[in-house]
Parts: C-alpha cells; structure tokens; sequence
C-alpha cells in the first residue's frame, strides 16, 4: 500500500473486516495531511483511495485508533501522549472524501469501536468512574455538516487507569488492568 502524503508523520494500519486500512499522517503540525487507502485483504483491489487533505487534524499525536462503521465509513482519531483525544473524528466516505466532525462538545470522548452504525466511546469525568457512550452519526445539511447524536450513555465505576472498550457476544466491555466490567446489550 502506497499513499501520496510525504514527510515525518505516522502511518496507522489495521486489518479488519477482510481489508487492510491505512491512514497516513505527514508534515509540520500546523499543516498536516491526512489521506486513507483501504485494500481488499483478499483480492488486493483497492476500495477507498482520499485525496490528502490538510486541516482534518492538528495534531500528530502518538497513537489512534480506526473503526470501519457498518455503511463502509472508516472514522479515525488520534489520541496524544496521555492517551486523551487530541483530534476530531476523521471519517473517509467509501466514496474517497474526507470530512471531521468532534465527539463530545466540551469534553471530548475517545473513540472505541463501531457497533453497527453507532461509534462506541468512553470519557473518565473523575478517577474512578467512566462514561460508555454510543453516538449515532447524523448529516445536518450542508450548513452544519456532520455532528454526533448521543444514543445512549453509562457512568459506570471504572476498573482502574486508562480504560479500554470493546464489544462482543452481546456485551460492551470495559477493561483496565485493574478489572473488568461487562454491559449486557
């Protein structure tokens, strides 16, 4: 896989869902690129292909995280050096284009997974305790753009520093290396 961005950034791949999915980040931090190409883990052919855009992110960060929603949108954030959001939500359209949109207005969330066509999240409002969270994505018209909607959220007692959130077998989970909490869906 090949991308058209240049410079020191980062480079995110995961393998999910039969494809592979890179996002490619590069150049200095007040103008960075962002472009995503997903390929068809087992044919090669190449399904998503963006233009880079600039302005999507501002910060480098030293991580993210990927979730391929289930209309084919693949949304990416990154998270900085404490592990907190440091980005919007990127999200690339099956179609090639590239828009943002914020998780959580004031307070902003950190992305977990998709779960169907919801975007799962998690916040800690205080040590000791976490909000779950599930957001549909909704289209505003052409003046807003995209913003989230909050379906429905948890403030459960978390199990230590630096939660973790992922789903299956009918469950959200939430996992530190204190513990585990598990939600029925």
């Amino acid at each position: 896989m090949r991308t058209d961005v240049e410079g020191d950034g980062a480079l995110h791949v995961v393998f999910a869902h039969g494809a592979a999915v890179a996002v490619a980040l590069a150049g200095p931090p007040q103008h960075l690129e962002v472009q995503v190409v997903s390929v068809d883990g087992v044919t090669g052919v190449e399904r998503v292909r963006s233009q880079p855009q600039r302005g999507l992110v501002r910060e480098l960060g030293v991580g993210g995280q990927v979730v391929r929603r289930a209309n084919g949108e693949l949304v990416l954030q990154r998270f900085g050096q404490d592990g907190a959001p440091c980005s919007d939500l990127v999200c690339a359209r099956p179609d090639g284009s590239l828009t943002s949109f914020k998780l959580g207005a004031s307070r902003p969330y950190r992305l977990a997974l998709a779960l169907g066509d919801a975007l799962v999240a998690h916040r800690s409002p205080r040590p000791g305790r976490v909000i779950v969270a599930a957001f549909a994505v909704v289209q505003d018209g052409a003046w807003l753009g995209r913003r989230t909607s909050p379906l429905w959220s948890l403030e459960l007692p978390s199990p230590g520093d630096a939660p973790t959130v992922y789903a299956g077998a009918g469950h959200v989970f939430v996992r530190s290396p204190e513990g585990l909490t598990a939600i029925r869906m």
